[in-house]
């Protein structure tokens, strides 16, 4: 009697048929990873967005520049004496980023030029941050309720400057585009 020593044809075809299920049910699982990521570097730019512009107030409170509107440098020091990539407008004791001026944005968050841009998303205050490569959403202004509706393909950061002196900064997350 002869031994065989390989596998069937029909063994290896169910073999096969088996990895590719697996590869199908698998496979968007590992797609979505891209959009979980891009969804996390926005919630972190939304962190750190908060935390800098927090961070910058504070050091306003500390020099005593709680309404200051102006030039502030970030390292403490005199205007005179500090670097140009430490000197960042101030309105009401706040880092000004509204309507077209972003030049605090880099100074505030490092490798912000690197992996963001800014625009204006409409009327008014409103900003928006997204990574760079990525297109911009298109914004529909709802006047009265000082919100915007978000395109479906939004993937960044919203914020309004300065709705009021109790509330001198509002930052959304846009995610659902990502």
């Amino acid at each position: 009697m002869r031994k065989s020593n390989g596998f069937t044809l029909i063994e290896l075809i169910v073999v096969i048929v088996i990895l590719g299920i697996l590869a199908v049910s698998a496979a968007p699982k590992f797609i979505d990873l891209q959009s979980d990521a891009r969804a996390a570097v926005v919630n972190g730019l939304k962190g750190s967005l908060k935390s800098a512009v927090s961070m910058a107030h504070a050091k306003a409170l500390v020099q005593g520049k709680e309404k200051y509107t102006g030039d502030m440098c970030l390292s403490g020091s005199s205007l005179d004496t500090c670097p140009s990539d430490k000197i960042i407008k101030m309105s009401n004791g706040f880092p000004y980023i509204c309507c077209g001026n972003y030049e605090a944005l880099p100074k505030l968050i490092d490798g912000f030029n690197d992996n963001f841009e800014a625009s204006s998303a409409g009327p008014g205050e409103w900003t928006y941050i997204r990574m760079k490569g990525s297109a911009y959403p298109s914004f529909t202004y709802v006047s009265g309720r000082e919100k915007y509706i978000m395109a479906p393909d939004a993937c960044g950061v919203i914020l309004r400057y300065q709705i009021s002196d109790s509330y001198p900064m509002v930052i959304y997350e846009l995610t659902e585009g990502c």
